[in-house]
């Protein structure tokens, strides 16, 4: 089966790649509608939202993709022809041939809601392989280890962890959360404390200024906020130690996944996966501290890599524009 197009679409951000081309698209899966006589409209769609221009009083944003699933299919379906609408004016055929980026550990339901999304959004024909699998073709690319490997995935609204071989999962799955955790964590402590909505863009600004995993590192940051309810804007100052309690909340989630995927695999894996250490990707990987951070609760080495976000629909472009390369998508049905 011919690829036009890869499809990026389960964390936060849909990214679609042509076949050729490159990255075409990046936008956030983001929807807002609006309230007018009683009524919902479409408002508008990812990059397109102009949140200075909402009324947040009759408006609604949000994602219908959370948690690496389709939870809304006709918003969902809305969003993802919206964004083909843009790439298809690139030349693209009428109904394109797609490969899904997915987590890992995907249900019967999810298959199922993906296979209505595909068909209602116009995609011909289409196969779907865990992003975990790419970070294996990425990592083999720059240390050839053609070793078990552990792969972490810190996304921002999932977080995939398993035990990867030849383009295979051996052990794993993935859980529905990520950073948003920290975000919606900082969102509520500054409404409880501060007595002020803000936007998720401002809170992600938040989290990369203060989140540290130094000990001792303490930082402060001054904030200017646009207070809605008395139309004017306001001034706040937030420290690290203030929300160092998103990390400790974000990390209890995600570190006994870890260590549960490692205790499920075969004492060979196992040795292997101690010998080479565990492979973690996202955005969060960036901060300072995190590598050692982990290193000191799992005792175990950490590669970290920034950036990743682009990194298994990159993968995958070089695959499918290599003859030599597409045994890896002919695998999987």
């Amino acid at each position: 089966m011919k690829i036009d197009l890869i499809i990026d679409l389960f964390d936060g951000n849909t990214i679609i790649y042509k076949n050729k081309e490159g990255i075409v698209l990046k936008e956030p899966n983001l929807i807002c509608i609006s309230k007018v006589d009683d009524q919902y409209y479409l408002n508008s769609v990812g990059s397109d939202i102009n949140y200075e221009k909402i009324n947040s009083s009759n408006s609604h944003i949000f994602n219908p993709i959370l948690g690496g699933d389709v939870k809304n299919l006709e918003y969902s379906t809305i969003m993802l022809k919206t964004f083909l609408g843009k790439v298809k004016n690139k030349r693209l055929t009428l109904k394109p041939n797609a490969l899904f980026i997915t987590n890992c550990g995907n249900s019967k339901q999810f298959l199922a809601n993906l296979k209505k999304l595909a068909k209602k959004s116009g995609i011909k024909k289409y196969k779907c392989i865990p992003r975990v699998v790419f970070f294996e073709k990425y990592i083999n690319e720059k240390i050839k280890l053609k070793k078990n490997l552990l792969i972490v995935y810190l996304g921002e609204e999932t977080t995939d962890i398993a035990c990867v071989k030849d383009n295979f999962v051996i052990k794993g799955g993935h859980l529905n959360v990520g950073t948003n955790l920290m975000d919606t964590d900082i969102q509520n402590y500054i409404k409880k404390k501060h007595k002020i909505n803000i936007n998720i863009d401002k809170v992600k600004d938040i989290r990369k200024k203060l989140i540290t995993f130094i000990d001792g590192d303490e930082r402060k940051a001054k904030i200017e906020i646009f207070d809605k309810n008395n139309r004017e804007n306001k001034n706040i100052e937030i420290s690290s130690m203030e929300i160092y309690f998103v990390i400790q909340n974000y990390l209890n989630t995600i570190l006994p996944a870890i260590q549960t995927t490692i205790n499920m695999c075969e004492p060979e894996m196992v040795n292997e996966i101690v010998e080479n250490g565990i492979y973690v990707f996202g955005e969060i990987t960036s901060l300072k501290g995190f590598s050692n951070h982990l290193n000191k609760i799992l005792k175990m080495k950490i590669n970290v890599f920034e950036d990743s976000e682009i990194i298994p629909i990159l993968a995958a472009g070089k695959i499918i524009e290599n003859k030599n390369l597409k045994t890896i998508i002919d695998i999987y049905n």
